[in-house]
């Protein structure tokens, strides 16, 4: 078996997943709560990539390849945490950028 754009962009998006997760749950959630977003982004990403590699192709959807590319997501995910975005600072560093923070500013001191 070949990997398929598909399967290639999944695990591709796997890789910036925690800073994804990072950015949107900020100090406020516990570990738990960012595992099951995290969790659940991945199983998205492969739904969705799954469900366009279907559609481009006009194959039937498979859910197997769907739940494969799910779990190879997580799993790289998690791996891109703990051994390059963790060790580098860069997820806690996210997590401090302040709500609403755009093109260099606070979004809600701009008043142009």
């Amino acid at each position: 078996m070949m990997i398929g754009t598909a399967q290639l962009l999944s695990l591709v998006i796997g890789i910036v997943l925690p800073v994804v997760v990072a950015a949107v749950t900020r100090y406020a959630a516990s570990d738990a709560i960012r595992a099951v977003v995290l969790a659940a982004l991945a199983g998205a990403t492969a739904v969705l990539t799954e469900w366009g590699r279907a559609v481009a192709a006009g194959d039937a959807f498979e859910w197997q390849v769907s739940a494969f590319a799910a779990l190879g997501t997580f799993i790289v995910a998690v791996s891109t945490y703990f051994g390059l975005w963790k060790p580098t600072g860069v997820s806690e560093a996210v997590k401090l950028v302040p709500a609403g923070f755009v093109g260099g500013r606070h979004a809600a001191k701009s008043k142009d």
